[in-house]
């Protein structure tokens, strides 16, 4: 038997590996007569469950908002959340402290705002475009399309469109970094990379948010604030790779500077969540920048790429897992051995 959960705003419910496989035994009288035992779901209200629930039960994305919040105003940089690399390779939150429950004596984490960390995890809230979602146009995006008044959008290209599961479409367009150097070394042509030189050199945001590749840790993210093109391009190649940018995301808002956000789309839908609530979301953050995301493959594979080629982590001097090139080698892996310097490069060995 395998383990289904799911959870929503309203509901999280857990079936145990003996719940009712829906077989067509009993179907008729709504009860099991086959050897499996069957069992009701638990069923938590949104208001019982907890950040433990939904890391446990695999909603996590790994962005790193939950640690921002719980850490925000806490003394002598205390920590209460801290995300690390868990296997098969991923970031997620690990609790730092715990409390003895009263009632059971169990140990349970302690979380600061889990009641607002649970509202805005883009793990179990996901905004419908045009129906819920924070968009200063949201109401207006869905009476226009209603109407097919198409009057306000001067955008040529733009394609009307209601779908639910992309959201409206603005405008679909096919482009390229202009810039050669840019474009080669950069993932998917250098797109997000030229918009945010573009924001920069037009003075359109102090800094542009994103991550590059950790030094001490190649196959690792961290989050980098870049101002000029030099810094833009450390992170300009894809991060197919655990990365959490919005990790210490309120303390970047306290800066009072304004910014483009680039990440996932799913840590995109944590920062538009936590608009609702933190009105400096709003104000510095100018633009966001996505790709379409099919999720990142754990670190695992790569690790077992690795291991086949006889390199060690501990190693690595650079990891690309796209880039220099369109779309480039990936991966490419820099190592050295002795003393002296290596490089190995496959076209999608996988």
């Amino acid at each position: 038997m395998f383990r289904v959960t799911t959870i929503s705003k309203h509901v999280l419910a857990l079936n145990t590996r003996h719940a009712c496989s829906s077989c067509v035994h009993g179907q008729d009288k709504g009860q099991c007569s086959s050897k499996i035992p069957k069992e009701k779901p638990k069923k938590y209200s949104c208001k019982s469950y907890s950040l433990k629930d939904v890391v446990e039960n695999g909603l996590c994305m790994g962005c790193g908002l939950c640690v921002s919040l719980a850490n925000d105003g806490a003394v002598d940089n205390e920590k209460f959340l801290e995300m690390r690399v868990v296997p098969p390779g991923r970031y997620r939150p690990i609790f730092l402290k715990h409390r003895k429950d009263p009632l059971n004596g169990h140990l349970v984490p302690v979380v600061p705002n889990e009641s607002l960390i649970l509202k805005v995890c883009p793990g179990i809230n996901v905004d419908v475009p045009g129906k819920n979602s924070h968009t200063a146009d949201s109401s207006r995006n869905s009476e226009e399309v209603k109407s097919g008044n198409k009057e306000h959008y001067s955008v040529k290209g733009y394609v009307e469109s209601t779908g639910e599961f992309l959201g409206p479409t603005r405008s679909v367009r096919k482009c390229y970094a202009s810039d050669p150097d840019v474009r080669f070394r950069a993932a998917a042509a250098g797109g997000i990379t030229a918009l945010s030189e573009y924001l920069l050199s037009s003075k359109q945001v102090d800094f542009i948010h994103h991550v590059r590749a950790n030094e001490q840790e190649p196959m690792l993210s961290v989050i980098q604030k870049s101002t000029c093109k030099s810094e833009l391009l450390k992170g300009s190649q894809s991060r197919y790779g655990p990365a959490a940018p919005l990790e210490c995301i309120l303390q970047i808002l306290q800066e009072k500077r304004t910014f483009a956000f680039v990440g996932k789309p799913c840590d995109i839908n944590g920062l538009k969540n936590l608009a609702k609530f933190h009105p400096d979301v709003d104000k510095y953050v100018k633009f966001t920048m996505t790709i379409s995301c099919g999720m990142i493959p754990d670190q695992s594979m790569y690790l077992d790429w690795l291991k086949e080629n006889r390199i060690r982590k501990e190693d690595l001097v650079e990891f690309r897992y796209r880039g220099n090139g369109c779309p480039g080698a990936s991966p490419y892996a820099k190592y050295t051995t002795e003393g002296d310097f290596y490089a190995l490069m496959q076209e999608y060995p996988f």
